[in-house]
């Protein structure tokens, strides 16, 4: 990824490599192609991260500046004249999943049990949970509203070959930062027994998270409350 600016009274250019994230949101509308360049822009709505600068390709979000640089790359872009373009100079093979198994053998049958995902690059975080009823996997995904062959496998090695996945009905997240905190937030509902809700509060859940971890303990996390 190049960073380019063009400050007031003459030229000048920083190259620096870094990546660009997010791809798992955004892989139905880009293909990476080698050498291509793309613009970058502000993004000052993201309920994410209000220093948000995203990734352009005719006129589509095609993916971000990482957050570490982010905030940087905004306030640089507030000066006129100064851009930012990206160049793809590598392509990233997806490295293997890795899963987080939390044990929940203190509530309900301790046969029963429940795995967040964690799908590197290409996914997200999901919800696979056979709490309440052994006999079926409850997939939670806040994304995608299918199981991908490579999320299948993972979950018939956890829960057993030919095990029968159901998709359930949960929150979808806006943009593309928010899949772990929303997969969090669907563990806290079923740990606490609670129908998950319709929608989450996303523009709380991060500091509701951050509020948890220094009181080390989960609560339920806030729900979006629409106007009548």
């Amino acid at each position: 990824m190049a960073a380019s600016s063009i400050p007031e009274h003459h030229c000048s250019t920083v190259s620096f490599n870094t990546c660009i994230c997010e791809y798992h949101a955004y892989m139905k509308v880009w293909t990476p192609v080698m050498g291509e360049t793309m613009d970058c822009e502000c993004e000052p709505g993201n309920s994410s991260d209000p220093y948000a600068v995203a990734v352009i390709k005719n006129h589509i979000i095609v993916g971000h500046v990482p957050w570490l640089i982010s905030a940087a790359c905004f306030l640089f872009l507030q000066h006129d004249g100064h851009t930012i373009s990206t160049t793809v100079s590598d392509l990233l093979i997806p490295v293997k999943r890795r899963h987080l198994e939390i044990d929940l053998n203190t509530i309900n049958d301790p046969a029963n049990d429940l795995e967040v995902e964690e799908q590197i690059w290409l996914e997200g975080w999901i919800v696979a949970s056979t709490i309440g009823n052994d006999k079926e996997v409850s997939v939670y995904d806040s994304i995608y509203t299918s199981v991908d062959a490579e999320a299948r496998h993972i979950i018939e090695k956890k829960f057993g070959r030919g095990s029968v996945i159901r998709m359930e009905k949960c929150p979808n997240q806006n943009g593309s930062c928010d899949c772990g905190v929303f997969a969090i937030a669907k563990c806290t509902c079923i740990c606490y027994e609670l129908k998950i809700p319709a929608n989450f509060d996303q523009t709380q859940m991060r500091q509701h998270l951050l509020e948890c971890l220094q009181q080390l303990q989960l609560k339920p996390f806030p729900k979006h409350m629409f106007n009548k």
